[in-house]
C-alpha cells in the first residue's frame, strides 16, 4: 500500500494560498465531519459548527480574505 498525501504538511491557510495561486473552485471541496447535503448547483453544504469548518473558515479568510464556502451556521472565529 502507498499512500500519497502531498498536502499533509500545510495548515489550512497554506492550503487556502495554494489553492488560490491554482484558481482551484474551493467552494465545491468538502472537509466538515457532518456535512448537510449539496445545494443545487453541487456545492456541499457545510455544518459551520465542527473543528474542521472552523479551521477552514479561519484559513480561508486569513490566507485571501474571503470564505464561498456554503455553511448551514457561520463559524464563530
Amino acid at each position: 500500500v502507498k499512500v500519497v498525501a502531498p498536502l499533509i504538511n500545510l495548515d489550512k491557510r497554506d492550503i487556502a494560498k495554494l489553492l488560490k495561486e491554482l484558481n482551484a473552485k474551493y467552494e465545491y471541496s468538502n472537509s466538515c465531519y457532518i456535512p448537510r447535503g449539496f445545494t443545487e448547483d453541487g456545492k456541499p453544504i457545510h455544518c459551520g459548527e465542527c473543528e474542521s469548518c472552523v479551521r477552514r473558515h479561519r484559513g480561508l479568510i486569513e490566507a485571501i480574505g474571503e470564505d464561498k464556502t456554503v455553511y448551514e451556521v457561520e463559524p464563530k472565529v
